[in-house]
């Protein structure tokens, strides 16, 4: 936030004023990005250019007290101060998110580090991210947000992050007011998929709800979203009735953060017959999901009979992997 001694500075109709900082930088200056370095360890490095504007004083990025954060690390509290506990172990399967931070050198606890925080930034009188208004809250910068997951070990497992090309995850680190951190990414899954030359199948369950492709078994993709851009996603469901007398209804839909109301759904009469039916259900262009890790799940309701569903149909060419068949996909701008 501004101090004593910053100048106001005008600039063309069509642009916002900037502000110079009395330190001699640009108000609101942001040139850092978080890079994965370890499971356990990621690091707040410059980008194109080494300054991060934090409560009117110009932090070098190069020059951090640590510029390193690692699992081991205690979380900030929503003062800025020391939480007094590391992050704990995630439930396998659920990630947690977590909020990143660099602190100025004015900062009571950790002066010049960077830092998480179970706590979400809030906005200043200039519209910046910041830890927060109280105690040392102004003097930690948001930076980015970042998803910490079970790495599935014996004894509970331990937490872990995931580097940004990690195919085993899909959205793990988000870096803020950089694009280093926040390309588009195709992420896609197809539950029950299984690379043998021959067709894999699941059977559907007949029941008043909304249930998960192949009993939640590699049914969701997760995702961390600064929530400013849209993400698209594509459902499809593959597969037949084989009843003699009884119709089956069944069709697709995408669950955002939940499994009961779909965000949007399709579904078909299968009339017992032997051969396959397809549906498609496509949601894309605006669909916004606010800043926080989330996950889109592959659903699919049915009534009147049990189904076959096909997850994967052999490629029809000697050497060629099985095609999927019934699986969720999207983009991913976060």
């Amino acid at each position: 936030m501004p101090s004593a001694g910053d100048v106001l500075t005008f600039q063309a109709d069509n642009q916002a004023p900037s502000y110079q900082a009395s330190s001699g930088g640009v108000l609101g200056a942001f040139q850092g990005r978080i890079v994965y370095v370890s499971s356990t360890t990621l690091e707040l490095t410059p980008y194109i250019g080494d300054v991060i504007e934090i409560a009117g004083e110009m932090v070098d990025v190069g020059g951090l007290t640590d510029a390193i954060v690692s699992t081991a690390d205690n979380l900030l509290n929503a003062n800025g101060g020391d939480s007094g506990a590391a992050p704990g172990v995630p439930v396998v399967g659920t990630p947690v998110l977590y909020y990143a931070y660099v602190s100025n050198s004015l900062s009571a606890y950790a002066p010049l580090t960077f830092r998480l925080s179970a706590t979400a930034p809030s906005l200043d009188s200039f519209n910046f991210l910041y830890l927060g208004a109280a105690g040392d809250g102004p003097n930690w910068r948001f930076v980015g947000a970042v998803g910490l997951w079970n790495d599935g070990g014996g004894g509970g497992g331990a937490a872990r992050f995931y580097s940004q090309a990690d195919p085993a995850v899909d959205r793990s680190i988000v870096g803020f007011a950089n694009y280093y951190n926040r390309r588009a990414i195709y992420p896609f899954t197809c539950p029950g998929y299984v690379n043998d030359g021959a067709a894999t199948t699941w059977a559907s369950v007949v029941a008043a709800a909304w249930q998960e492709f192949n009993a939640g078994v590699g049914s969701r993709i997760w995702f961390v979203d600064l929530g400013e851009d849209a993400v698209d996603f594509q459902c499809e469901i593959n597969g037949f009735d084989a009843s003699a007398v009884i119709p089956a209804t069944m069709g697709p839909g995408i669950g955002l953060d939940t499994l009961a109301n779909p965000i949007t759904c399709k579904l078909d009469s299968w009339t017992p017959n032997p051969q396959p039916r397809i549906t498609t259900i496509t949601r894309g262009g605006k669909l916004f999901t606010g800043m926080g890790i989330h996950y889109a799940a592959a659903l699919y309701y049915s009534t009147g009979n049990v189904c076959t569903v096909a997850a994967d149909k052999p490629g029809g060419v000697a050497g060629t992997p099985d095609v999927p068949s019934s699986f969720l996909g999207g983009v991913v701008h976060g």
